[in-house]
């Protein structure tokens, strides 16, 4: 019964040792797939970032204008100057927008009065719009009301002349 008992423990011991050694060719598979993978997925990865890599080692540069003289609305009453000129016209309009860019450009050449421009198609500026009538004195930003374009002359951060049209802007900027 001896024997029997030490050809047992031995077959155990067998079975034991296969089947570690089983568990250990199945973590290292396991391991070497897993690796496997990842350097894939990182080769991909590398592949995918050189093809969308349009970049150059050559810098482009775009020139940035920064225009001192385009003001927003809130801007009008507050301006450094003690009396300027204030032009509201809709930069977007094709059909009036050059006839007051080149009035405003020809006006500041003069150095005259200083002079600004406010673009009312800007959605911060939009909400001072009018189809009705426009505030011909206001006092406040929050008063201002706008029907197209129009000058005003601020002196001491108040309106002192609101001038509407074409022709009696074209008459004031000559």
């Amino acid at each position: 019964m001896a024997k029997q008992v030490s050809k047992v423990k031995k077959k155990n011991v067998k079975e034991e040792e296969a089947t570690n050694q089983y568990n250990v060719k199945s973590i290292i598979v396991l391991i070497i797939c897993v690796l496997v993978v990842f350097f894939g997925f990182y080769l991909f990865t590398l592949r995918m970032t050189k093809k969308n890599d349009t970049s150059t080692d050559e810098k482009t540069t775009e020139e940035v204008n920064i225009s001192y003289d385009t003001i927003m609305l809130g801007q009008s009453l507050s301006m450094g100057d003690e009396s300027y000129y204030v032009l509201f016209y809709d930069f977007n309009d094709d059909d009036t927008s050059s006839v007051y860019q080149n009035l405003f450009t020809n006006y500041k050449s003069k150095k005259e009065l200083p002079i600004y421009r406010v673009d009312m198609s800007s959605g911060f500026n939009k909400n001072y719009l009018t189809e009705g009538e426009a505030n011909y004195n206001p006092s406040s930003i929050a008063e201002f009301s706008i029907n197209g374009a129009t000058l005003m002359k601020i002196d001491n951060h108040e309106v002192v002349d609101y001038i509407e049209g074409e022709g009696n802007i074209t008459n004031l900027l000559r």
